[in-house]
This record gives structure tokens, sequence and C-alpha cells, in this order.
């Protein structure tokens, strides 16, 4: 029987199980070879350790290995529910907190950060990890103290504890900018970045090119219709202008043979007209809007009694 040894910390309530213990040493010379020797051979302890019922949807989890270039401290992999990452930040602020309190790692001299220039703060609290998306250096703020050692004998008076920890990540760049991604009907704009991890930024998610005209009154009418200032309401209303607006008039206009969707403002200018003279709070109404309803019903009876008196 396999038995593997975690640690379970969080960073700011993101989660972190590190491997401390039983999982089989990756192979390869980079970390990248490592990460694919771990998804070829180990995966299944991945997916023990990361799914329900030992782990859950949102879980990540890392396990240290030797490092792979000179100067740096220790080699980390990262994983999760569906896979490896090449990069974790939330992973490196609980890795490096575990590792100094832990006494897992014991921080280094000064290493070099480029050619031209040395870190000179390493104080033993600095530690350089690789990882597959390359050299990252973190550093703990410690309390007095030293670092290292903490869980290990002595007692928790001689326990290190890390109050904070920053990192200095890998170059970040911009591979496209602007890019267009067509999804169903829409058309968006999108940046894809790297800073560990290639992502995609949505550009002009807020955008007035977004709101079209007939957009803009699409939403007004749902608005309108089922409520200004309740959430239920507007739910209401986009459902009745969404299926009027899609499927009604194509239904009506099926039944007549005579195209009506060309006529669709007037259909929507008809709906503003009408609510506002006949139901202007809409058909639910937020709790305000009926609070004012009812003080003004009592004014004017108020006003009424006034007046026959």
């Amino acid at each position: 029987m396999l038995t593997l040894k975690t640690i379970d910390a969080h960073a700011a309530g993101e989660p972190l199980r590190l491997i401390v213990d039983g999982f089989p040493s990756p192979h390869g010379k980079t970390m990248l070879a490592k990460r694919e020797w771990v998804r070829t051979h180990a995966d299944h302890l991945r997916r023990a350790l990361m799914h329900e019922p030992r782990g859950h949807a949102d879980m990540y989890g890392a396990i240290l290995t030797e490092p792979v270039t000179p100067g740096s401290h220790a080699g980390i992999l990262f994983m999760h529910n569906e896979g490896y990452s090449t990069m974790c930040g939330h992973g490196i602020i609980a890795v490096t907190t575990m590792a100094i309190e832990r006494g897992l790692i014991m921080p280094g001299p000064a290493t070099p950060v480029s050619a031209e220039r040395t870190d000179t703060r390493a104080d033993g609290t600095t530690i350089v990890f690789d990882a597959p998306a390359g050299t990252i250096r973190a550093r703990a703020k410690v309390r007095a103290g030293g670092a290292g050692n903490a869980g290990q004998a002595g007692g928790a008076g001689s326990a290190s504890r890390v109050d904070s920890v920053t990192f200095l990540n890998v170059p970040s760049f911009v591979l496209h900018g602007g890019l267009t991604v067509k999804l169903a009907s829409r058309t968006i704009r999108a940046d894809v970045a790297f800073g560990g991890a290639f992502y995609a930024t949505i550009v002009g998610t807020v955008n007035v090119d977004n709101f079209t005209f007939q957009f803009s009154v699409i939403i007004l009418c749902a608005v309108i219709l089922g409520g200004m200032g309740n959430v239920w309401g507007s739910i209401l209303g986009g459902v009745v202008i969404t299926w009027f607006n899609y499927t009604g008039l194509v239904w009506i206009s099926d039944k007549l043979g005579f195209n009506l969707k060309k006529y669709e403002f007037a259909f929507f200018g008809l709906v503003l007209v009408v609510m506002m003279l006949f139901r202007p709070q809409g058909f639910i109404p937020a709790a305000r809007t009926k609070q004012v309803r009812q003080a003004e019903k009592e004014m004017e009876a108020t006003i009424a009694v006034a007046v026959e008196s």
C-alpha cells in the first residue's frame, strides 16, 4: 500500500496541498521534462490527491523536486484537478511559507539574479525555485527568531512564523494584442499575455461598440418590463423580451404571413409607452418602489380627507 503525506495550507483562501512524502521522484533534466514524467507515470496520484473525496474542484497541489539550474534551492511542480500548470502565484506563497516554517528548505546565500546583478538581500529568507515557467525567487518576511526549523524539536517557542511572502516572477510579455475572437454571434477582443502562464484578458467587455442601439433598446425594455431595481424583475423582463424578439415575432409573422421582425423597434416603443402609462413600476417592482407607491397612496388619501372636511 502506498502512503502519501501532505501538508495543506492556503494563501488568502486559495488552497495548496504540498506533497512531502511518498510521491515518486520525477525524472528529467528540465522542469518541463519532470512534469511530463509525472503526467505519464504518476498522474493517478495527482487524481487521488486533487479529486474528491480527498480533494475538490478548486484544489491545487505542489511537489518539490531536485533543482535543475545552478543557484536554485528546489524545483517545484504544480498540479490541480484538471492537470498541471507552469506556475502558480499563490502556490509559491504557500510553499515558501511551509518550507520555511517546517524547515523543508534551508534558504541559502545570495544567488545571481542575472549576469549583471546579484540578489544582495538574501538573509536566510529567500528561496529560489525552478518551475516549468522558469526561475522564481521568493522572499519571506519572517518574525524575529530566524528562518527554518519550525515544527522541529525545540518547542513552539523556537518556531519561525512567516508573515508575508513576495516573489519575483518570470518576465511577462504580450503575445497577441487585440486578438479578435468569434463567440457564437458575438465578436470580442482579447489580449493574450504570459506571466508564468498564458492568460487571455477580454478587452472592451464594457464597450460602447458592444451596446448597439438595438441591444440597448432590448435591455431598456427588459428592465422596465420586469421592474427597475429588482433583479428578479430584470430576469423576468429579459426572458420575456428575448423570447418575443427571437421566437414570438417569428411565430406571429409565420401565422400572419407578414414579416413583423422589421417593425420590432415599433413594438419595443409601444411596450415602453404602455408600461410607463399603466404599470411604471414593472411586473415585479422593487421593495423601495412599493414603499414609494404606498406613501403616494397614503398622501393622496390624506389630501382627499382634508379636502372633504
